[in-house]
């Protein structure tokens, strides 16, 4: 059982199964510790993954989208794994790594400080988040009817003036229907004069003919009643938006409503009492704690010279396994 968990611990930090089996059982138990450690890791930036992306990246999760927030997770936790394997393969720890791990590790301390908060007081962000989304609505509820309002004003104001135009024309068709329209047409006479032999006289007549037509009011009348259709149902479609304002409102408040607000709502939560901001603190230094649990252990291990004869058989074998290549290739050179 104990050379199964050895063979799972190698596996997943990296480390040879054959030669930490025959190096000292410190180095085993250092091998299973790194693995806690990164199971450790592992899980949490999978929990953290997971719950940023439902609390603030897509709040409204679907039951169709609810496994994204599992491969986010997975996506998380899979690249602190790659992370903090490199580590593992790391040699010598200097400086430069702890403090690239310390800087990495202090940006996820203040995520998961954030998520973890976000789920301590979600009450209480849930109950400001209902405030806030409620003052925007009021506010857009109010500027947006003011603008229907004017806008309604304004297009009856049109309607009146068409109608009143309307009725003054129709007064006057229903006095003139129609029209008479004059049209003169000259006609060309010719006549044989009497008195002047071999000679003809020319002359013009004009005729006229008088035609009855429709008063021109009738085709402004209609071009009155299509505008004034048109304004009609555009009134109706602003008294149908006001009646449906909030409620249009509302939804795209909740749209609109994203990461930048939850933060700063959760921001002003945390910092509006010494107790919230007591449990954001302690949470970010227990994450930058297990951020640093990997690279601080080896950092001492490697200090202590405690994986000296590990890192030191890997390197014979190296060198064996070279020599071996390059005798074969020798060979095939000689043959």
């Amino acid at each position: 059982m104990r050379n199964i968990l050895l063979r799972i611990s190698s596996f997943l930090t990296g480390y040879n199964y054959d030669v930490v089996k025959v190096c000292s059982p410190a180095l085993s138990r250092i091998v299973n510790t790194y693995t806690i450690g990164l199971i450790l890791i592992v899980g949490i930036w999978f929990f953290l993954g997971k719950f940023f992306y439902t609390m603030y990246v897509n709040p409204h999760e679907t039951p169709e989208q609810e496994n994204i927030s599992y491969y986010v997770g997975a996506f998380a936790a899979f690249m602190v794994f790659v992370i903090e394997r490199i580590i593992l393969s790391i040699d010598k720890i200097n400086k430069w790594i702890i403090i690239i791990r310390f800087i990495l590790g202090i940006l996820i301390a203040f995520i998961g400080s954030l998520v973890i908060d976000q789920f301590l007081f979600r009450g209480d962000i849930e109950i400001e988040r209902n405030k806030v989304k409620g003052e925007r609505i009021d506010h857009l509820v109010a500027s947006r009817s003011k603008d229907l309002k004017d806008q309604l004003i304004k297009l009856e104001e049109e309607k009146n003036a068409l109608l009143l135009k309307s009725d003054s024309i129709q007064k006057e068709v229903m006095k003139k229907p129609y029209t008479r329209e004059v049209i003169f047409k000259e006609e060309s006479t010719e006549n044989n004069g009497s008195e002047i032999k071999d000679q003809k006289q020319t002359g013009n007549t004009k005729k006229v003919q008088i035609i009855l037509v429709p008063n021109p009011g009738i085709e402004i009348l209609k071009e009155i009643k299509e505008k004034t259709a048109l304004i009609n149902s555009q009134i109706q479609e602003r008294q149908m938006n006001m009646q449906q304002l909030r409620e249009n409102v509302t939804k795209e408040v909740e749209k609109s409503f994203g990461l930048i607000d939850d933060l700063k709502l959760l921001w002003n939560m945390v910092f509006s009492s010494w107790s919230s901001v007591i449990v954001y603190f302690v949470f970010a230094f227990f994450f930058v704690i297990v951020e640093l649990l990997i690279v601080l252990m080896k950092s001492e291990n490697n200090r202590n010279g405690v994986e000296d004869e590990y890192h030191e058989i890997v390197r014979e074998i190296l060198n064996i396994n070279r020599m071996n290549r390059t005798r074969d290739t020798l060979n095939k050179v000689l043959n």
